[in-house]
């Protein structure tokens, strides 16, 4: 990660906005400034702008914003492998409200785009994933801070393996191991489940041999019913033959009833037939009998008729000209009616009129009159108001006084409780205070005693290991000189081993030489000579073998003393490590001493100053009893609140009644002038009204006595009565024709029957000797149905015992059926019950078969969480690394420290008691190992420093993340002036390694070194940043 740009408005002390542009100050970068400016603000600003977090300050707290801002904004633009990338992030603090956006530059655009998430925490994320950190890391890998140059060293030995773990991403075998335990969990609970389920299903299969014998009892129950109903089946087949027999005989039975009935009712309907046509005869005879006086009659209609036809068509006009002249009547009887019906109206119209005139008159009179008495009421009811308006304001006047000093009452009489109140509350709680101090007191005083006997004990503990160390040091100086002797005889055993292996050569090329010649030296070769040399030179080599050896044998007996040289060594900083932690111990228990001392004298003064304030408040409390004379005399005087209050709450109820008798006169006064104003409007109408009926009347009088508005209906009238008369026809005898004809018309009947007998009376006499003899033929009939229904009959009374024996075997079935149904679903159940028994035997099996796979997962997933459990893959990891990290931080450390300091990484497994594995650091000083503890506060920066930048460089290479960044917040104070050479030196060495390094420091002396600075000032407005 390469800065480019920062912005920072409202964080920390830079109120107004700063800007600085990395890109046009340098590489090496020393930001200088007095002691709190806001130097580090400019760090913080950068990792806040990443992470949300600021000296330990998480997201959406208010502390980072300026004090008098409400507004925090931060703008960063940096580079990330290759990438250009820029986040905003702000904090508003009256809403507690963030914002964050993380933007990409786009060579494209040539602008930057928004890559942010939907959510915060998303994008915070992402931005994790684009610098290959989180925080912790990061400011682990990169960032050297104030005061925090330590951070790594301070560490605990199971911090410090737990941050090497998460710097090296190994949380994904942790979350991985979880996952495995989960899964583990899953199985377990699998395998229980399954346990239970076959033991239950186990317990259910015991049933099955005795559902088995009942199923069997059950099937011999089910043979015997069944062999029953089929017996009674088949007697009731033969029981439905018959009934079907019955059946038919009851059909022919009632056929024949019906044959019976169809005949019976023809015999009455030929009868009636017969009498009918008996009837008609007799008619026909008593018709002809007549023949000679209908027909006279019939003549005299006849003429009669014609008669009347001549006179039909005068009458038809007659009687239109009379209907005409009935209506003209009628309609002038109607106009005059109309007419006297107006003249009426208008009459009695005139008569109300006048009536009304008459009331309106005495209604105004009667108004004026009640307008003359309201006026007065109402000036009486003024003059009661002013009288009442007076007493109520002087009532009001003292009613005031009294609330004022009511409200004194309240006040002092609040005052006085809450005073006393804060008394009490104050004097218990120094009550309260004193005896937790002395109980306190007490307890440190305790705490003091078994602080010293601690001490007492530790120092004395103390004195015996500096001995134990003393003994152990004497014994491990020897390790040197023994590891010296061990060397020296390594050199002579390889000397021995190569002259061995030359003599042995010897020996080959004498017995392998066939030539005349020594091939050593040339000389002549004879047998014997060839012997002698073979001889000396087996003798040098049993030398040299057994000087090999010796020196061997000495070795082995060294290096078993080394050995246990090595455990004293071990024994010896196991001792040191102790004496540390008991002289830690006792330094913090004298610390604890003293600063319990300090605290039982701050006790002990404030408890003196307690009882000093209690006694003072006590004083207090009796003094303020002395102010309830005073209340005595406001109570007397506010007595008189209620009278006067009452006195005032009658006047001003008769001032509400006088003023609502004023509200009602003057409505009442509005009303009657009014009324008095819409009458005389109305009389005035009345009259116009009167004028007008007066005149109305003499015209119709008129009217109706010379009946002009009739004159062309009596014309018409005259007209109709002279077309009558002209017409000559004589209604009276008219009408005598019609009564004659009317009378006569009987005959026309008469004679019509009289034809119809002559033509039908022998025809009806053959008819009525042809219906007697169909009346013999059909009781004949009858005779032979009634002897059939006789025999059928009969032959059904034999079949009388088939119903009730059908019905009793019938419910014998249905019985038998029923509990043959019973016993089927009982078979039907105990067969599913065995069905479901067979599939609990396959169920069973099947889940025995599905633990025994789910203990092999499990075996496997236990073996899994152990292998990426702390102790597993995660050390041999980190047991891999380390030498690699050593490597990195000592080749710092001994460039700052001139090759006298060098470093080991020790990592412990982690036993039964401890989850976790520990990750310790030796320290060599000049090849002696040394506790960080003891070293100057200068030697420890530049442990620190080269931890920080051995990391930083680590991670860069494993991590694939680029930490192309480093800042070193004032490291420079503790170190004398060689030290502060050693790291600006190192600073110089490592610049290539990083292609921007921050520098805070306040130190002027060391600004010469630097040529790009940055200079920060803060004044009344906030923080600046200057750059010379």
């Amino acid at each position: 990660m390469i800065p480019e740009l920062l912005k920072i408005k409202g964080f920390l002390s830079y109120r107004n906005e700063a800007v600085l542009d990395f890109n046009q100050i340098g590489d090496v970068i020393l930001i200088t400034g007095d002691n709190g400016h806001g130097k580090s603000s400019i760090i913080d600003a950068i990792v806040y702008a990443f992470f949300g977090i600021a000296r330990g300050i998480t997201r959406n707290k208010q502390d980072v914003v300026n004090i008098d801002e409400n507004l925090l904004s931060i703008e960063l633009i940096f580079r990330e492998k290759g990438k250009r990338y820029r986040i905003k992030r702000t904090y508003r603090k009256d809403k507690e409200t963030t914002g964050l956006i993380l933007e990409e530059f786009d060579d494209s655009t040539g602008s930057f785009k928004n890559i942010s998430e939907g959510k915060i925490v998303d994008t915070e994320e992402k931005i994790k994933k684009v610098l290959g950190f989180n925080y912790e890391t990061f400011i682990g890998a990169s960032f050297i801070l104030q005061g925090a140059a330590d951070f790594f060293t301070t560490k605990t030995p199971a911090e410090k393996a737990e941050l090497l773990r998460e710097m090296l991403g190994l949380d994904i075998y942790e979350r991985a191991k979880e996952i495995a335990k989960t899964r583990k969990k899953e199985v377990l609970t699998t395998i229980e489940l399954l346990e239970n389920e076959i033991k239950a299903k186990e317990e259910s299969l015991l049933k099955e041999e005795d559902i088995k014998i009942e199923k069997e009892r059950l099937d011999n129950e089910i043979s015997t019913h069944s062999s029953k109903i089929e017996t009674l089946k088949a007697h009731i087949d033969e029981l439905n033959k018959k009934r079907e027999e019955i059946l038919r005989l009851k059909e022919r039975l009632e056929s024949k009833n019906r044959e019976r009935e169809v005949a019976l009712k023809r015999i009455v309907n030929l009868q009636k037939e017969k009498e009918n046509l008996q009837k008609n005869l007799e008619e026909f005879t008593e018709i002809i009998n007549e023949r000679e006086e209908i027909t006279k009659n019939f003549e005299i209609l006849k003429e009669i008729r014609l008669k009347k036809e001549k006179e039909s068509e005068k009458e038809k006009e007659f009687i239109r000209l009379k209907n005409e002249k009935t209506l003209k009547e009628k309609e002038i009887e109607s106009k005059v009616e109309s007419k006297r019906k107006e003249f009426d109206i208008h009459e009695n119209r005139l008569k109300e009129i006048q009536d009304e005139i008459t009331s309106s008159k005495e209604k105004i009179d009667k108004y004026e009159i009640f307008i003359g008495n309201t006026i007065k009421q109402r000036e009486e009811a003024l003059l009661q108001k002013d009288v009442i308006n007076g007493k109520i304001e002087e009532l009001k006047t003292k009613l005031d006084g009294i609330l004022l000093k009511e409200e004194r009452l309240k006040n002092t009489e609040n005052s006085i409780r809450d005073f006393e109140k804060n008394l009490k509350d104050s004097i218990n709680k120094y009550e309260k205070e004193r005896q937790e101090i002395l109980d306190k007191i007490n307890k440190e005083r305790e705490e003091l005693g078994q602080i010293e006997n601690s001490i007492a004990e530790g120092e004395k503990r103390l004195n015996t290991l500096k001995d134990d160390r003393t003994e152990l040091q004497s014994k491990v100086s020897r390790k040197e000189a023994i590891q010296k002797e061990i060397e020296e005889i390594l050199k002579k055993i390889s000397g021995f081993e190569k002259n061995l292996e030359l003599e042995t050569e010897k020996i080959n090329l004498i017995s392998e030489s066939d030539t005349a010649k020594c091939p050593l030296c040339g000389s002549p070769l004879t047998e014997e000579h060839r012997h002698t040399l073979i001889n000396e030179f087996e003798e040098n080599t049993v030398k040299l073998k057994n000087q090999i050896g010796e020196l061997r044998e000495k070795k082995s007996t060294l290096e078993k003393t080394l050995k246990e040289l090595d455990s004293f060594s071990q024994k010896l900083s196991q001792t040191d490590i102790l004496i540390a932690k008991i002289e830690e111990s006792l330094t913090n228990l004298k610390e604890k001493k003293v600063h319990l001392e300090d605290q039982l004298n701050e006790e002990t003064l404030r408890l003196k100053e307690i009882e000093a304030e209690l006694k003072k408040l006590k004083e207090d409390l009796a003094l303020n009893s002395a102010k309830e004379e005073e209340l005595l005399l406001l109570r007397e005087e506010v007595k008189s609140k209620d009278k006067i209050q009452n006195d005032l709450t009658k006047r001003q109820e008769e001032l509400g009644k006088i003023e609502l008798q004023l509200q009602k006169i003057e409505s009442s006064l509005i009303e009657a002038s009014t009324n008095k104003k819409n009458e005389i409007e109305k009389l005035t109408k009345l009259q116009e009204e009167e004028a007008l009926e007066r005149e109305a009347i003499l015209k119709l009088r008129k009217e109706l006595e010379e009946k002009t508005f009739i004159e062309n209906e009596l014309n018409e009238l005259r007209t109709l009565q002279g077309k009558i008369e002209l017409l000559n026809f004589d209604e009276h005898f008219y009408n005598e024709l019609k009564e004659k004809e009317n009378a006569l018309k009987i005959y026309e009947e008469k004679f019509t029957k009289l034809a119809v007998a002559d033509a039908r009376i022998t025809e009806l006499e053959k008819q009525i000797e042809k219906v007697g003899k169909d009346i013999e033929n059909t009781n004949e009939e009858i005779k032979e149905i009634e002897q059939k229904i006789q025999e059928i009959s009969e032959n059904l009374k034999n079949f009388d015992y088939v119903e009730k024996t059908f019905e009793n075997e019938s419910l014998n079935l249905e019985n038998a059926q029923k509990v043959l149904n019973e016993l089927l679903i009982q078979r039907a159940k105990l067969e599913e019950n065995l069905k479901e028994l067979e599939n609990m035997k396959i169920e069973i099996k099947e889940k025995t078969d599905t633990i025994e796979r789910n203990k092999k997962r499990l075996e496997a997933l236990t073996a899994l969480e152990e292998i990426l459990g702390r102790n597993g893959v995660q050390l041999s990891i980190i047991s891999d690394y380390l030498p690699h990290l050593e490597n990195e931080v000592n080749r710092f450390l001994q460039r700052l420290t001139e090759g006298r300091m060098y470093l080991k990484f020790l990592t412990i497994k982690a036993d039964k008691n401890s989850e976790k594995p520990t990750l310790d650091i030796i320290i060599y000083d000049r090849g002696v190992e040394r506790r960080y503890e003891l070293f100057s506060g200068g030697e420890k920066f530049r442990i620190d420093f080269s931890l920080r930048l051995g990391i930083a460089k680590f991670l860069a290479q494993i991590r694939n993340a680029t930490l192309e960044t480093l800042v070193i917040d004032e490291g420079f104070g503790s170190q004398d002036a060689k030290g502060r050479t050693n790291i600006l030196e190192e600073i110089n060495n490592i610049k290539s390694d990083f292609k921007k390094i921050l520098v805070i420091s306040h130190l002027n002396e060391i600004k010469e070194n630097f040529p790009n600075q940055i200079r920060v000032v803060k004044d009344e407005y906030g923080s600046r940043i200057e750059i010379p």
